[in-house]
C-alpha cells in the first residue's frame, strides 16, 4: 500500500484477495494477485488494473530494475522507493536507462545517472534536483 494523508492510495497486490473500498458512494473493488488498485482520494473514485511495472515492489525489496527506462519513470520509480521528491529538467526526459540495482541506496544510484549523463544533482533537504543539458532522443 503506498499512501498519505492528502495523496491517493495504490494497492498492489502480490498474494492473496484485497477489497478496496471508497468512502463516498460506498464502492468497492475486489484485487487480487497482480492487480492494481488506486483509490482517488478527492473524487472517490476507484481504479483497477493488471500490474506490469517490474519494480512495482521495489520499496519492499529494494531491487529495482530499468531496461532502457526514461528517466522520468526512473524518477519516479526512486520516489516511491526512496520516499524523496526527486525534480527531473525537462532537457533530461528523452534519456533512457539501463541498470540493475539491489540493496543500493538512493545517492548511490543517482551518482549512476550522474555518470552516465551530464547530470548536476542538488540535494535541497530532502528533495533532488537533477538538471543537465539533456541527450539525444534513441527511440
Amino acid at each position: 500500500v503506498n499512501a498519505c494523508n492528502s495523496c491517493d492510495v495504490k494497492v498492489v497486490v502480490e498474494t492473496g484477495t484485497v477489497e478496496l473500498s471508497s468512502k463516498i458512494g460506498g464502492e468497492n473493488i475486489k484485487l487480487t494477485k497482480g492487480n492494481t488498485g488506486v483509490y482517488f482520494i478527492h473524487s472517490g473514485k476507484l481504479e483497477k488494473s493488471t500490474t506490469s511495472d517490474v519494480n512495482a515492489f521495489a520499496w519492499k525489496t529494494n531491487d529495482i530494475i530499468f531496461h532502457n527506462a526514461n528517466l522520468v519513470y526512473v524518477c519516479k520509480t526512486l520516489e516511491n522507493v526512496f520516499s524523496k521528491k526527486i525534480t527531473l529538467d525537462n532537457r533530461l526526459k528523452n534519456c533512457f536507462l539501463d541498470a540493475n540495482f539491489k540493496d543500493s541506496d538512493l545517492q548511490s544510484i543517482l551518482e549512476i545517472i550522474k555518470g552516465n549523463y551530464t547530470v548536476q544533482i542538488k540535494k535541497t533537504g530532502e528533495n533532488y534536483d537533477l538538471t543537465g543539458s539533456g541527450c539525444e532522443p534513441n527511440r
